[in-house]
């Protein structure tokens, strides 16, 4: 594992935490949830994006002379994703726990939770003959 990644895993997974201790406590939302918040906004909102960056050189060796603007362009991607994230699960766990709470949507969430893990987990890699867009 690389150690750069650690930071961002670390930090995504600290929102999830917070997110989950913001939430109602009659939602029943706990740590576990938290947790599993978290890695969700890793995989699937900041790892495609920091890995671009990291590729373009915006990240940590990003150039002496454009490493501010570089930065910049960075956080402000990352804040954009992360915001918009929460945003999005926010309204998802309105929806389901004030709007919706006697509506069993569990086999949903299996559904479109397994089809995200799978499209992330199994993304096909960059080889020389296939670059990634």
């Amino acid at each position: 594992m690389n150690l750069h990644l650690l930071p961002p895993i670390f930090g995504c997974l600290a929102l999830g935490l917070a997110a989950s201790a913001a939430a109602p406590g009659s939602w029943g939302i706990g740590a576990g949830h938290g947790l599993l918040l978290g890695g969700a906004l890793y995989a699937g909102g900041l790892r495609r994006f920091l890995a671009h960056a990291r590729a373009a050189g915006e990240g940590e060796g990003a150039e002496a002379e454009g490493a501010p603007r570089a930065r910049a362009r960075l956080f402000g991607g990352i804040a954009i994703r992360v915001a918009a994230f929460l945003l999005f699960a926010a309204f998802q766990a309105v929806a389901y726990f004030e709007w919706l709470p006697g509506t069993d949507l569990r086999w949903t969430f299996v559904v479109l939770s397994t089809w995200i893990t799978i499209e992330t987990l199994l993304e096909p890699r960059a080889t020389a003959s296939s670059p990634r867009a």
